[in-house]
């Protein structure tokens, strides 16, 4: 059962790393009520524990915002939604999924939210419990902040 939970939490920020912020509403209800949108919990702390703990690498911090922004808007979407299909991304392609952000920008939303699922179960599935305990007090600790 514990799995089942910790699975919603870490899907909820890593595949949109906010795609799903309903799934978050079990762990931190009163954080997720106060997002404005769908995309609106990526926060820089969330970015910041993804590339860390799970890219190992620089995916978004390392790329000035007018870049982003000229992004978005050539696959038609928010800069908070670019953030999250290149989290989506990325993630999908360390588990052997391969579409690019402009594929995933072209999804309807609920196609988008299944998608971005089996990525993150997919990923879910490489971790072990103590590592996905570690995972989700860091994910809960930044959505309280």
């Amino acid at each position: 059962m514990q799995t089942k939970r910790f699975k919603s939490i870490l899907f909820s920020c890593i595949a949109a790393i906010a795609i799903c912020v309903t799934a978050s509403l079990a762990f931190v209800p009163d954080e997720c009520a106060r997002a404005k949108d769908l995309y609106s919990v990526l926060t820089p702390q969330i970015i910041e524990i993804y590339e860390r703990e799970i890219a190992g690498e620089a995916i978004l911090s390392n790329i000035s915002e007018a870049q982003l922004k000229k992004a978005a808007e050539r696959v038609g979407v928010s800069l908070q939604k670019y953030r999250a299909l290149c989290i989506v991304q990325d993630l999908g392609a360390r588990v052997g999924e391969s579409y690019t952000v402009g594929e995933l920008a072209k999804m309807k939303e609920l196609k988008l939210l299944i998608t971005a699922k089996a990525i993150a179960d997919a990923y879910f599935n490489t971790l072990s419990e103590q590592r996905q305990a570690e995972l989700k007090e860091m994910l809960k600790q930044a959505l309280a902040a």
